[in-house]
């Protein structure tokens, strides 16, 4: 995150316990060594949901973007399921929707709703095995 060679050390202190990452004691500059290690560690999420493999990015639950898809498609607003998924899966999105396809190439939108909801679930999973 840009902000963060910005931010004070108490900020950065701050910053650090709200995403539950140690630091050390030292200077400002070893303390945003740690935070950049700790949150490039952090490993894409990869769930099998239906037999197909999902890789998530690690960072893709805790994006503002994909908070506010999720929200519209959970208010009911479903013209905002592809965006959502494309932002959430990225260019296994093709792939995905090849496997859940029917016959004549089409995804109904309850089949692409419901696979979403658990690789959802299923990632949560993952999240807290990982924690």
């Amino acid at each position: 995150m840009k902000a963060l060679a910005n931010m004070t050390v108490p900020e950065i202190e701050g910053y650090a316990k709200a995403h539950r990452i140690e630091l050390p004691d030292g200077t400002k500059q070893e303390k945003l060594a740690a935070i950049e290690e700790a949150n490039g560690h952090t490993g894409p999420l990869n769930v099998t949901v239906w037999g197909i493999d999902v890789t998530l990015p690690s960072d893709v639950l805790d994006d503002v973007e994909t908070l506010d898809l999720m929200s519209a498609v959970g208010d009911g607003n479903f013209l905002k399921l592809p965006r959502l998924e494309k932002r959430m899966f990225g260019d296994d999105w093709t792939r995905i929707h090849e496997a859940i396809s029917d016959d004549n190439g089409r995804v109904k939108a309850s089949d692409a709703a419901l696979f979403f909801t658990e690789v959802l679930t299923a990632s949560k999973g993952e999240l807290e095995a990982k924690n």
